[in-house]
C-alpha cells in the first residue's frame, strides 16, 4: 500500500506550523515503511499526480478555531491509528 502523508502550514506562525511540523514527526516515525511524507505552505497542483498514485493520503493542517471536536472516524496506517 502507497500511503502519502501531506502537511501544510506555515513553521514560522505558530498554530498554523501545527501540520508541516507534524507531517515531520511522522516521516520520522513512519521511516522504513511505504509512506511517502511531504511538507508544503499550501496545497499545490504539483502535488496532485503522487496524490493520483497514492492508496491512501493523509491531510495534516492546522486552525486557531476552538471548537469540541470528535473523530469521526478511525483508520490504522503502517500500525498508526490515525483518527479523522
Amino acid at each position: 500500500m502507497r500511503i502519502l502523508i501531506i502537511g501544510w502550514g506555515n513553521p514560522l506562525r505558530g498554530d498554523d506550523g501545527v501540520g508541516w511540523r507534524a507531517a515531520e514527526l511522522l516521516s520520522g516515525t513512519l521511516a522504513g515503511h511505504d509512506v511517502a511524507v511531504r511538507v508544503s505552505h499550501q496545497l499545490m497542483p504539483e502535488l496532485a499526480e503522487e496524490i493520483s498514485r497514492s492508496e491512501f493520503v493523509v491531510f495534516i493542517a492546522a486552525s486557531a478555531v476552538q471548537r469540541t471536536w470528535a473523530p469521526a472516524a478511525q483508520a490504522t496506517v503502517a500500525g498508526l491509528v490515525v483518527q479523522v
